[in-house]
């Protein structure tokens, strides 16, 4: 599943990136990050279709956005190349059971992430 990622200007960025939020949200944009200047909405690509900004024009602010594809990418084996083992002095290791083995300690307690 690929994800689109809208970057608002908003000026001035508050209260108006707040209630651009409110209002795009309905249109299927389902997480957003605040930036200095406004902030980022992401979208799945094939909800993407229905989105359109023109009837949306305030007084009080004014803001404009570009899109950025974001690449489809497996987030579990993104987390797993960066998860180390917990090693506790020679007596324990935690850790995943695609770690190696630590045989330097006692113990090794496998948890399946």
């Amino acid at each position: 599943m690929s994800y689109l990622a809208y970057h608002f200007s908003v000026d001035p960025p508050q209260p108006g990136s707040e209630i651009l939020m409110a209002l795009i949200s309905d249109l299927g944009f389902d997480s957003f990050d605040y930036t200095d200047n406004g902030f980022i909405a992401y979208i799945r690509e094939e909800d993407a279709t229905q989105v359109n900004f023109e009837e949306f024009k305030f007084e009080d602010f004014i803001y404009s956005h570009t899109v950025e594809k974001i690449p489809t990418t497996n987030w579990n084996a993104e987390w797993e190349k960066n998860f180390e083992p917990v090693v506790v002095d020679d007596l324990l290791v935690i850790r995943a059971p695609f770690h190696p083995p630590v045989h330097t300690v006692k113990h090794n307690l496998i948890i399946m992430p």
